[in-house]
């Protein structure tokens, strides 16, 4: 752990754990001596969309089926 001198800091999150939406809000801190400081960065777990292609009467699932995902205004995904 660094040891940082007293003073106002910025600190961003640079990487999301994997399955998580990045916090991009930088939070700015004042490290004091004798103190600890904690910052707390909350991550939203990443939405998710499966799409299965199945026989209707097997319920089987079904290969070479291709999908066009798009946003609400059109925008390709």
């Amino acid at each position: 752990m660094p040891t940082l001198e007293p003073g106002y800091y910025v600190v961003s999150e640079m990487k999301a754990p994997d399955g998580y939406l990045l916090d991009e809000t930088p939070k700015t801190v004042e490290i004091k001596t004798n103190t600890p400081t904690v910052v707390t960065f909350v991550n939203k777990p990443l939405a998710a969309l499966q799409i299965k292609k199945i026989d209707a009467q097997t319920n089987a699932p079904l290969a070479g089926a291709v999908f066009k995902v798009t946003k609400h205004n059109g925008e390709l995904i």
